[in-house]
């Protein structure tokens, strides 16, 4: 697969479609999926003006591979940028914090999505969360977010 990969990565640059963003972003996200994050990196990194689905993309990819930190420093980057984070994007930022075991850091960001970016948690964000908790050894705290959250859980909660 990862020799496909590269024949694809190959061809796109040899016919200048790595100029657009939504190729660019789709190669990097196939990249991060076959555990090649330095190509996504690199691919990233050449994106000109990347929209809020390439940097969201790169989000997902610090996740996939538990790079909590340095999630957290593309998010800061992209609000530098101008870019608008959706609830995707904190889907992605609860994600990488719950794989990472960074729960402070969680916790700011689920709090912020309302207060600061008028995004309302959904489920999949409680999901997260609970998550993130759970695998802290936080169990009492994801038990009273689950009993607080003002919809009914899913199985993947």
């Amino acid at each position: 697969m990862r020799k496909l990969a590269e024949c694809i990565h190959g061809m796109i640059v040899k016919s200048g479609l790595n100029e657009n963003v939504t190729i660019a972003t789709g190669l990097l996200d196939l990249y991060a999926k076959l555990g090649r994050l330095t190509y996504s990196l690199k691919i990233f990194g050449e994106v000109n003006n990347p929209d809020k689905v390439a940097w969201t993309a790169m989000l997902a990819a610090y996740a996939v591979h538990g790079y909590g930190r340095q999630a957290m420093e593309l998010f800061e980057s992209m609000l530098k940028e101008g870019g608008k984070p959706d609830h995707v994007t904190f889907t992605h930022l609860l994600s990488d914090c719950s794989h990472s075991g960074l729960v402070e850091v969680g916790k700011n960001d689920f709090n912020i999505m309302p207060q600061v970016y008028g995004i309302e948690p959904r489920l999949d964000h409680y999901s997260c969360m609970v998550g993130l908790l759970g695998r802290s050894g936080l169990l009492n705290d994801a038990y009273e977010l689950i009993r607080r959250m003002p919809m009914e859980p899913n199985s993947g909660v």
